[in-house]
């Protein structure tokens, strides 16, 4: 996929769904200097029986390219160093806009466009509407992070058509081996609900079966919240809270081992790290995140040996590995 047609995108005002287009591009910066989160879309259409942003927040709402790449421009003169990417569906990115070509590989191109030294991260990618032209783009350029934030919510046939979720384990695997052979490291973060009102205890066993492969560098585990206002309330809520909280354990211990053997891989590696600041910790440390660790959400490489800025990149040998996080030191002078 060549990057050569974003200056034809038009905008378009017609829409699928009866909602107001985001078309402003300015925004609060309210993280360090050096990160920022940028929303490319508001509400969600996808109807997961579990949710009710869609009643909430409305159907799903694109900014046009042209807003969202002038916010990133800007951000990244001011010295922002990762792009983070948000949206309740990322991949669904341009999809509202009735008759337009503009998705979220168009997004990317622009993107691309702009020069500078920085990381582009996305989180809540959807794996139904991840395509291969998207990946495509992700492979030609190092700016994108070798990392995707996909929620699964589970891998039960039976469980995901339930919630609504209109994929199947099969799809979920053939859209993995897609995005692996196009980002061969790809760091994976996911997240999984335990305890949906028809949860059996062979779907759990199915699921724990399935992270246990090791797929994941990052997992997120959710028990079951039952409220009035979504779909699956007309299950009820038959899962004890104890049985909700026993399997959330199960899955966190069991993918905690592989969190661990995936950074014990990473030990006598040369990494590239964006240097945070001192650590959280301790003072005596400084901490960063690797392409592999996204912000607030994952561990960090903790830095025990050399100086550095934050908001600078630097390469760090990787000497010690836990089970969420890195230890390295600066392998080149600031």
């Amino acid at each position: 996929m060549r990057c050569t047609s974003i200056r034809s995108i038009r905008r378009f005002s017609s829409r699928k769904n009866p909602t107001t287009r985001i078309t402003s591009s300015r925004s609060v910066q309210s993280t360090p200097r050096h990160f920022a989160y940028v929303k490319i879309a508001e509400g969600c259409s996808n109807m997961c029986t579990f949710c009710n942003i869609p009643y909430l927040r409305g159907g799903f709402s694109s900014r046009t390219v042209e807003t969202i790449t002038a916010e990133i421009r800007s951000l990244v003169a001011k010295g922002v160093r990762e792009i983070n990417l948000i949206s309740q569906d990322t991949s669904s990115y341009g999809r509202d806009f009735r008759g337009s070509s503009t998705d979220l590989t168009a997004l990317l191109c622009s993107i691309s466009g702009l020069e500078g030294d920085f990381w582009v991260r996305m989180f809540y990618c959807y794996p139904n509407t991840f395509t291969e032209a998207t990946l495509e783009i992700m492979a030609a350029d190092a700016r994108f992070c070798r990392y995707l934030d996909m929620p699964f919510q589970h891998v039960s046939d039976a469980v995901l058509q339930r919630m609504n979720r209109k994929i199947t384990r099969r799809q979920i695997e053939e859209r993995m081996q897609l995005i692996r052979s196009y980002l061969p490291e790809v760091a994976w973060r996911t997240t999984f609900i335990v305890g949906f009102p028809t949860e059996t205890e062979a779907d759990f066993e199915e699921l724990l079966g399935f992270v246990q492969e090791g797929h994941f560098q990052h997992v997120g585990v959710f028990t079951y919240s039952h409220e009035d206002n979504i779909r699956s309330a007309k299950w009820g809520d038959p899962v004890p809270n104890a049985v909700k909280r026993k399997r959330r354990k199960q899955l966190m211990a069991a993918q905690q081992t592989i969190s661990l053997q995936h950074n014990q891989n990473r030990v006598g590696q040369s990494m590239r790290v964006l240097v945070d600041g001192y650590s959280e910790e301790t003072d005596l440390l400084l901490q960063g995140r690797t392409e592999f660790q996204g912000p607030d959400v994952d561990g960090v490489a903790y830095i025990n040996e050399g100086t550095a800025r934050p908001g600078s990149f630097h390469e760090i040998e990787i000497t010690d590995a836990h089970a969420y996080d890195l230890v390295g030191r600066i392998a080149e002078p600031d």
